[in-house]
């Protein structure tokens, strides 16, 4: 069943909703996990010994944020000024640096990426 702009609005949107509540508590949790294990890919010895799984983590929440922005994006009246607004710079400006060091490989995205994330 395909939804439509305004039924994603309702749990994007509408925190009043039980739908919009639930999505709203997910994505809050999604986001502090996301932060801890940029905290902890942080230090040293536990980005060494838990590599792999940082990098996943890393990877999964890019997505998963990215397909939130995206679905923002469509259920915007006008996606432009969702993307120009502060929220959609944040939530731009928060996956960015993960996709960048796709291209630069070895470039500080990561750096900035931990920066972003723990803002």
């Amino acid at each position: 069943m395909r939804r439509s702009p305004d039924s994603i609005d309702l749990y994007l949107k509408e925190s009043f909703t039980k739908a919009g509540k639930a999505f709203d508590l997910i994505l809050l949790v999604c986001i502090m996990t996301s932060v801890l294990c940029v905290l902890r890919g942080s230090v040293e010895t536990i980005s060494i010994q838990y590599k792999q799984q940082l990098f996943f983590g890393e990877w999964f929440f890019t997505v998963l944020f990215t397909l939130e922005y995206i679905l923002r994006l469509i259920s915007a009246k006008k996606a432009v000024e969702y993307a120009r607004s502060f929220y959609g710079i944040v939530d731009l400006v928060s996956i960015m640096p993960t996709y960048i060091s796709i291209f630069l490989p070895g470039s500080y995205a990561h750096i900035l990426h931990q920066y972003v994330n723990t803002k």
